[in-house]
């Protein structure tokens, strides 16, 4: 059965609760690398480390490493992954665990490029582990901006959103993870790896289109960046939030400073009246949405904590229509 499951990273590093927690027995400095490029070579010195890291990743720290730690124990399952960020080092220890059953594509661009950068130490260690040929640096225009895991194995899983495998990822940014499970529902990621992993026709194939994860009582598709001009996908997007009759709930960053048909409409349902009778008045409405919200039986999805939320009581699609990302 295709099926998708997700978690959340909590973050709220800058939140009382987090001082009130952890702040008390040792710095930030004691938890998270003070710089990026020392997020290889990282050790907390925290003594409350392990539970702070479970308290600020949440779900989403939980599922990731589980998957990998799956992949790891069995010895017929291949991972192939795409990075941004690329530098957590519990990570990476489960990475290297793999060997040459991982084949691994990561972002160049910028800062990522440089000698010295987490990502470039990031390939240097897992060359040494999967092989020369098996870890490859690559961007597509101006970034490679995906995060997936994928998972070849008897029962196909992968994670795919924009959580990047990186301490800020994990534990300060504003991110989602979707985990998805079964052949239907991960192929179009194999698809889409195999075309990044090759550098050849990834504009004129299949990926940048939409592709139905078969998910049993839900309407799910997935595609692909980058998109070429025929094929932009934002404004189907901005269409599906104008549609919205119940109540919208977005998670995005950037949102102030980026312009688009996404934008337009979320700006456009967020400014709109609130319908009294959308709740009922014995009913608290929260501006904040839960942590993980359980979607499908078969779909739950995970997005961090220290994101922008919002939770408009007019303007959900009424086909509880998600749109996980990590467009710029």
């Amino acid at each position: 059965m295709e099926t998708s499951d997700g978690s959340a990273t909590r973050g709220y590093v800058a939140s009382q609760a987090f001082v009130d927690k952890y702040q008390a027995r040792g710095p930030l400095k004691t938890l998270l690398p003070a710089r990026v490029a020392q997020g290889t070579t990282f050790k907390p010195t925290h003594p409350d480390a392990d539970d702070a890291y479970e308290w600020m990743g949440l779900e989403a720290r939980k599922e990731i490493f589980a998957l990998l730690d799956a992949a790891v124990a069995d010895p017929a399952a291949t991972v192939s992954m795409v990075a941004y960020d690329m530098s957590e080092s519990e990570i990476m220890d489960r990475l290297f665990a793999l060997g040459p059953r991982l084949r691994m594509i990561i972002d160049d661009s910028d800062k990522h490029g440089l000698k010295t950068s987490g990502e470039t130490q990031s390939e240097t260690l897992l060359k040494a582990s999967a092989g020369e040929d098996n870890v490859k640096r690559e961007r597509m225009g101006g970034l490679q901006h995906n995060k997936m895991i994928i998972v070849d194995a008897a029962v196909p899983r992968a994670v795919c959103g924009s959580t990047n495998f990186s301490w800020r990822g994990l534990y300060v940014q504003s991110n989602n993870a979707l985990l998805l499970t079964g052949a239907q529902a991960v192929a179009p990621l194999k698809a889409a790896f195999e075309a990044y992993w090759k550098k050849d026709g990834f504009a004129n194939g299949p990926s940048p289109d939409w592709h139905p994860l078969g998910l049993a009582g839900i309407d799910a598709s997935i595609t692909f960046s980058p998109h070429d001009t025929a094929r932009a996908r934002l404004a189907e997007i901005g269409q599906d939030v104008e549609k919205a009759q119940a109540c919208l709930l977005y998670s995005l960053a950037f949102l102030s400073i980026t312009g688009g048909a996404v934008t337009d409409a979320v700006e456009a349902a967020t400014n709109s009246p609130v319908s009294p009778t959308a709740f009922p008045t014995t009913t608290p409405v929260s501006p904040f949405i839960s942590p993980m919200a359980t979607l499908h039986p078969s779909i739950s999805l995970a997005s961090t904590n220290t994101c922008r939320r919002r939770l408009r009581s007019n303007l959900t699609p009424a086909s509880g229509q998600i749109c996980t990302t990590s467009f710029w």
